[in-house]
C-alpha cells in the first residue's frame, strides 16, 4: 500500500468516526428531550384534565372488572367481567366519552383500560411502553402487577406510573 492509499484510508476511518460521533450525540439529544418525567405528565393531565375525568366518570358508572380501547376505535370497548372472561365487545353511548377517548387518542394514549380498582391510561412512547397516568378508583395505590414508579400527582386518585 503507498503513502497517498494510505493516506485515503486513514481519512476515510476520520470521517466514519465522525459520522458515527455526530449520529450518537443527536441520539443522546433526542433521549433526553424525551424522557418522560412526573411533571411532564401531571402538567399534561392538568391540560387534559376533562377529557381524563370523562373517561373515569364513565368507568365509575360500570360494574365491568375490566375494559380496554379497541386499538384506533374510540367508540367501542371491549368489556369483561373479569380479565380474562369473554369478551364482550359493547358500543360506546356518550358523545362526550367517544370525544374524550379520540382526543386521547390523538394525544398517544393509545391504550386505556380498566383493571381492577385503576383505569390507565398508557402513554405510546417510542422507546418504551407501560407508562402514562392512572387513576385509583377506590382511593387505594393502583397496582397493574408491573408498575415499577408509581408517583402521586396533586390531584387525589391520580398517579404517574412507570412500568419495570
Amino acid at each position: 500500500m503507498g503513502y497517498a492509499t494510505f493516506k485515503q484510508y486513514i481519512k476515510l476511518i476520520f470521517i466514519v468516526l465522525i459520522i458515527c460521533i455526530i449520529g450518537v450525540g443527536v441520539s443522546i439529544g433526542v433521549s433526553i428531550q424525551v424522557i418522560p418525567t412526573h411533571e411532564k405528565f401531571e402538567n399534561e393531565y392538568l391540560e387534559l384534565q376533562g377529557y381524563f375525568q370523562s373517561v373515569v366518570d364513565y368507568a365509575k358508572d360500570k360494574d365491568w372488572e375490566y375494559f380496554y380501547t379497541l386499538q384506533g376505535n374510540v367508540t367501542k370497548l371491549d368489556v369483561r367481567e373479569k380479565k380474562f372472561a369473554q369478551t364482550e365487545i359493547i358500543k360506546i353511548d356518550q358523545d362526550r366519552v367517544i370525544q374524550a377517548l379520540g382526543f386521547l387518542y390523538n394525544n398517544k394514549y393509545t391504550d386505556i383500560y380498566k383493571e381492577s380498582n385503576a383505569v390507565w391510561f398508557n402513554k405510546d412512547m417510542f422507546f418504551r411502553g407501560g407508562i402514562g397516568i392512572v387513576y385509583s378508583l377506590d382511593g387505594t395505590e393502583p397496582d397493574n402487577g408491573l408498575v415499577g414508579t408509581l408517583e402521586p400527582f396533586d390531584q387525589y386518585g391520580w398517579y404517574f406510573y412507570m412500568e419495570k
